[in-house]
């Protein structure tokens, strides 16, 4: 993962991870128990999807109708589908839904704190490549938009800048 890669690490240190907790030197024994953890861990953010829907309509709307578009949004074939990937579909749609939860946050003001926008940001980082470098400009612009007070864009920057900033710093040494 440090040496040959270039694309961001976070599905590859899931796989990782997950072969490291079965004591099976057979190739296929081993993939398809590390595809049996992933479908677990994507069955983990379907659930977290749906609990951010579920509260996020709950904020806006009412307890029965969130119950009702929550069930509905569960049982949708693309949401199905999508959670039984075993690529970055799914953690990537995660994310981002949690980030657009957490700048909705902010600009309604229920919440006063940059660290779940600094949290998904890392992690979508992370995740995918459409979000390297040039996308935290954008998340920062968006946190100036909503006038996120500038103490706040100093936790942003300390969180969502300084292990990507080393990352970067690594790809850039090895790959150029």
């Amino acid at each position: 993962i440090w040496y040959m890669h270039k694309c961001p690490p976070m599905i590859d240190i899931f796989r990782a991870t997950a072969a490291q907790l079965f004591d099976v030197n057979v190739g296929d024994i081993l993939l398809k128990k590390v595809d049996l953890m992933l479908y677990l861990l994507w069955l983990t953010f379907y659930g977290g999807l749906c609990t951010i829907f579920f509260q996020w309509l709950r904020e806006m709307t009412n307890l029965w109708f969130a119950s009702l578009s929550t069930a509905l949004w569960a049982i949708h074939p693309a949401n199905l589908l999508y959670a039984t990937f075993l690529d970055g579909t799914y953690l990537s749609a995660f994310l981002i839904f949690w980030l657009f939860y957490e700048l909705w946050k902010l600009a309604s003001g229920r919440s006063h704190h940059v660290w779940g926008v600094s949290l998904a940001t890392l992690f979508l980082f992370f995740t995918r490549s459409a979000f390297q470098w040039f996308f935290l400009p954008v998340i920062f612009s968006s946190l100036v938009i909503l006038r996120v007070p500038k103490k706040q864009w100093r936790v942003f920057f300390a969180i969502a800048l300084f292990l990507p900033g080393l990352y970067m710093f690594k790809q850039y040494m090895m790959f150029g």
